[in-house]
């Protein structure tokens, strides 16, 4: 059905666009939530999860009682289910999808019982090839079974065979379960309190190193650090940096936490020292290693990314995340709203496609100023406009580049835009629009924006 058709018959229907990859990232974190059911969960895009339950029905009180759990928990949170349970991944699967909401339990053994009276779709066969046996009257996997193996290899291939002896148990299925992510940490428990503020300089300088050997060994960085102090008072002193770039270098990550230390200098109390220090590397990525040449050096480009991050890093951990910003891109072409700032040690992002579709200024007011133009109708650009006193004469103008109103967003929409880029005689280029379109808006009214270099 049309979207336009389906929001004709249900006005109030709410839509959103189809993202592949949020959906992947949304799977995974079910998948692994459902390790409050079983410690070997793993996602099957784009609409299911397996759950190893060998030895586990038992802790619930049983299979059917287990599997309530599951689809209680998934009601819970929002999300309809059908959870079954058989001795192999290819039977539990068709049953899950296909099979009678009163029997979604196979024993292990009786999957050919279970799963003969259900369509051969329930194979995890492609389109094609369940769409032709329909044709040829094939239309429950009990109906396959009687046919000899040497037909249907010889007629489709090894793909429905191989299927049919996965769902049967009679050929293995390799599943890869979600690996719990590494805990990248090094610890400390003094045998007497620490009260010297240079033994804990120390002590972070060695918590560090051990870290930086962890990531090492998995060839990753960290983004943040998180320096966790208990005292012998019960209390907790918990330090971050955050940095622009993954890293596992001990000596940078150092400077940085140098500077979150000497907030602690001078407040040591002889009688209530630290017993233990734990230090956390989060949010850990792949360490993108640079090309050097024969001489063991790097190009300019990298060595001036690497010291404006150094520099990102230290200001950042000096002055706090907000201190420093950098723009980031939103998917939307109504100028206000295509951009916005986000702290300068976030994860760089992709321009979006509308910041790239035409050229922007570099510069916008913080609010688009009224101006006073004239101008030939319905659609020329300006031939002179007044901005804050001053007169402009026109030389050359780019446009109009028309931006409709994002009809979506709640409140009031506003009028359509036409953009132009003028240049006056000194050489000082404008981004200008009408507001208003001619013939449509009682009004049309212009505004300046912003300024081109």
């Amino acid at each position: 059905m049309l979207l336009t058709n389906a929001c004709a018959i249900l006005p109030e229907l709410r839509t959103a666009d189809h993202d592949p990859e949020a959906e992947r990232r949304a799977l995974r974190q079910l998948a692994a939530a459902c390790n409050r059911f079983s410690p070997w969960c793993a996602p099957d895009a784009p609409d299911g999860i397996w759950i190893e339950a060998t030895g586990l029905a038992h802790l619930f009180g049983g299979e059917e009682a287990l599997l309530e759990r599951i689809t209680e928990y998934f009601r819970n949170i929002g999300f309809a289910a059908r959870a079954a349970m058989a001795g192999t991944p290819g039977a539990a699967w068709a049953l899950a999808r296909f099979g009678n909401p009163a029997s979604l339990i196979a024993p292990s053994g009786q999957e050919t019982y279970a799963l003969a009276s259900l369509p051969v779709r329930a194979l995890r066969i492609d389109t094609d090839s369940a769409t032709l046996l329909n044709r040829l009257g094939l239309k429950t996997i009990g109906q396959i079974l009687d046919i000899p193996r040497a037909s249907l290899r010889s007629r489709f291939g090894t793909a429905i065979t191989c299927r049919i002896d996965q769902a049967l148990g009679k050929e293995g299925e390799a599943i890869s379960p979600l690996m719990p992510e590494p805990v990248y940490a090094a610890r400390t428990d003094f045998a007497d309190p620490l009260t010297v503020f240079a033994g804990l300089e120390q002590t972070v300088r060695h918590l560090i190193e051990d870290t930086a050997e962890q990531l090492k060994a998995d060839g990753k960085g960290a983004r943040r650090f998180t320096l966790m102090l208990f005292d012998t008072r019960n209390g907790k002193t918990e330090l971050s940096v955050r940095l622009a770039r993954p890293s596992c270098e001990p000596a940078h990550i150092a400077r940085l936490l140098r500077e979150k230390l000497s907030s602690l200098e001078g407040r040591f109390d002889p009688n209530a020292g630290f017993d233990t220090a734990v230090l956390y590397a989060l949010h850990a990525e792949p360490f993108e290693g640079r090309q050097a040449d024969l001489l063991n050096s790097v190009s300019n480009d990298d060595n001036n990314q690497v010291s404006i991050s150094r520099f990102l890093d230290r200001v950042t951990a000096r002055l706090g995340e907000t201190a420093v910003s950098r723009f980031g891109f939103s998917e939307s072409y109504w100028p206000e709203r295509a951009t916005f700032h986000r702290p300068a040690t976030a994860a760089a992002q992709a321009p979006a496609l509308s910041a790239l579709a035409l050229p922007r200024p570099i510069t916008l007011l913080p609010r688009p100023e009224p101006i006073e133009v004239i101008a030939l109708v319905p659609d020329y650009p300006p031939r002179r406009f007044t901005w804050r006193r001053c007169l402009h004469e026109v030389v050359r103008a780019e446009g109009p580049e028309r931006i409709s109103p994002e009809w979506w967003h709640e409140g009031k929409i506003p009028p359509a835009r036409d953009y132009y880029i003028v240049e006056d005689g000194q050489g000082q280029r404008f981004w200008l629009y009408r507001e208003g379109i001619y013939g449509q808006s009682p009004d049309q009214r212009w505004f300046l924006h912003g300024f081109f270099p």
